[in-house]
C-alpha cells in the first residue's frame, strides 16, 4: 500500500531526515486493521506564511518522497498583503505541488 499524507507543518525542530525517519518508524507498528502493510509514504510539507514555506521547501529538497506547498494562513493574511511577491521565488520548483491560501479555521 502507498499513502500520501495530505499535509503537515514542518517547524524545523529536528532535521528533515530525522523527522521523516520518525514518521517511517511509526509505520512499522503492526496495523490494527487488515488494510495491509504500508510500503511507501509520500508527504506534503505546508507553509502557512513565507518563512514556514521556506522550511517546507527545505524539507522537500532533503527528503526524496516529500513535496511542499506554499501559502498564507488566514491568520497571517494581513501581513501577506504587504509583500505578496515574496512567494514568486517558489514558482517552478520541481517539488512544489500547490500555491495559495490554506486553512479553514472556524474557531
Amino acid at each position: 500500500m502507498k499513502i500520501f499524507d495530505s499535509h503537515f507543518h514542518y517547524y524545523g525542530e529536528t532535521s528533515p531526515l530525522e523527522f521523516y525517519r520518525t514518521v517511517l518508524a511509526e509505520l512499522e507498528v503492526s496495523p490494527q486493521s487488515d488494510i495491509g502493510k504500508v510500503e511507501r509514504i509520500f508527504v506534503n510539507a505546508v507553509g502557512g506564511d513565507y518563512l514556514e514555506s521556506c522550511r517546507a521547501r527545505e524539507f522537500a529538497q532533503v527528503v526524496d518522497d516529500a513535496f511542499f506547498s506554499v501559502g498564507v494562513h488566514p491568520h497571517q493574511a494581513d501581513g501577506f498583503l504587504a509583500a505578496p511577491r515574496e512567494f514568486d521565488e517558489f514558482r517552478g520548483h520541481e517539488k512544489l505541488v500547490a500555491i495559495g491560501e490554506l486553512g479553514l479555521d472556524y474557531y
